[in-house]
């Protein structure tokens, strides 16, 4: 018997999420980036009220809104790794229909978004006076030919419409 029947069934699956002769045409705007971007960073002070919330008027910090905080923090934390594993979006690009692939358009890894997209300027922004600037040159290469962040530059990859 040559066939299994029980075997899982075998197909040529292309693992590119965006066609490359169309890559150039579905790069995402630069307003859906800076929207996704608006997005992301409301969802990130959002996690930060129970603190701000409890210190209004000269309050002290309640051990509850630590405690609310750490867990809107981790729970904002895991959705949006789950988004990045899944389709390379975080909660913002999700919203603006966008996502990461790799500049080929192949799926993005993860390890690539978290480490070379993301890990290298946040390391280099807790050093006084270069977080000043860095994040400004980084969010100028969007007016590039490319439409590309420099953090997109450094990790090989490109924002396009999901």
């Amino acid at each position: 018997m040559d066939s299994n029947p029980y075997a899982a069934p075998v197909a040529d699956l292309d693992d590119r999420f965006v066609d490359a002769k169309k890559l150039e045409r579905s790069k995402a705007t630069r307003g859906q980036r800076l929207g996704a971007a608006i997005l992301d960073g409301i969802f990130g002070i959002m996690c930060y009220a129970p603190y701000t919330y409890s210190v209004q008027d000269g309050g002290t910090v309640t051990p509850i809104a630590m405690t609310m905080v750490g867990v809107l923090t981790l729970a904002l934390g895991i959705t949006n790794l789950v988004l990045l594993y899944s389709n390379g979006q975080s909660l913002g690009k999700k919203i603006v229909g966008t996502k990461v692939v790799m500049a080929d358009g192949s799926r993005a890894p993860l390890w690539r978004i978290l480490l070379l997209r993301w890990l290298p300027l946040a390391i280099v922004t807790v050093i006084p006076l270069v977080n000043l600037v860095l994040p400004i040159v980084d969010a100028c290469f969007i007016f590039g030919a490319e439409r590309r962040c420099l953090h997109d530059l450094i990790a090989g990859t490109i924002v396009v419409d999901a």
